[in-house]
């Protein structure tokens, strides 16, 4: 799996909303910030982790610097704050407003919602889409395997425009499948790399020396059914 180097930062930006500090995390792959919980609370992977030929076998974030240290203890601490969503989220769109405000170079404003970690409930779920809808001009991608939390979610409601829920599939070289209207990812070997003209996009970091996103923007687009990642 890409290791994506997780660089903890603190910044001018980071709001105190009531003794509820955001912080986020910086990855010298993405073009922007992130936000982080451990993976070890993930609902789905982390039974999944327990299985071979899973894309979460072999999960970056469940060992290295994710399981220790500054990286643990401030995913930790994002996970405990989601215990008062209601105050997390207004803490977040505040934090992250200001973090958008001082970000010189706008063409950059691409969130993604946990490089590490995963949606927690349906209330999670909500509060994300309040966050985007709350920040027009910030682009979100949130993967996620949490396919009944998503289901629960879209039975009523849409996402805006500028958050796109990606729904990753769960072993590796898996066909993607869009049963439920929603762009996809997959994980594929040399192997999968056959059939790409059914995985359609491969990953532009997973093709690049140094790994890194650069100017594409598939990931945040609706309009890309699907994006494989290169298993490493």
């Amino acid at each position: 799996m890409l290791n994506l180097n997780v660089i903890e930062t603190i910044t001018n930006e980071t709001i105190d909303n009531e003794t509820m500090e955001i912080k986020f995390s910086q990855t010298t792959k993405m073009p922007w910030v992130s936000w982080d919980i451990p993976a070890w609370q993930c609902i789905t992977g982390s039974k999944l982790a327990k299985l071979e030929n899973t894309v979460c076998s072999g999960c970056y974030a469940n060992k290295g610097r994710y399981t220790f240290g500054g990286v643990k203890n401030a995913n930790t601490n994002r996970f405990e704050q989601l215990k008062q969503m209601d105050k997390w989220k207004l803490a977040f769109i505040e934090a992250l407003q200001a973090k958008y405000k001082s970000l010189r170079d706008k063409s950059k404003a691409y969130f993604r919602w946990h490089t590490s970690g995963d949606l927690q409930s349906l209330q999670h779920l909500e509060a994300i889409v309040e966050i985007a809808k709350a920040l027009p001009l910030i682009k979100f991608w949130l993967p996620t395997k949490e396919i009944g939390i998503v289901s629960a979610f879209t039975k009523f409601n849409e996402f805006p425009n500028n958050l796109c829920v990606r729904i990753s599939m769960f072993k590796i070289d898996q066909i993607p499948s869009n049963s439920m209207g929603l762009p996809t990812s997959t994980v594929i070997t040399d192997k999968g790399k056959e059939d790409m003209n059914l995985h359609l996009n491969l990953c532009h970091a997973s093709e690049e020396i140094d790994g890194k996103c650069g100017s594409c923007r598939k990931c945040w687009n609706k309009n890309t059914s699907n994006v494989a990642y290169k298993f490493h």
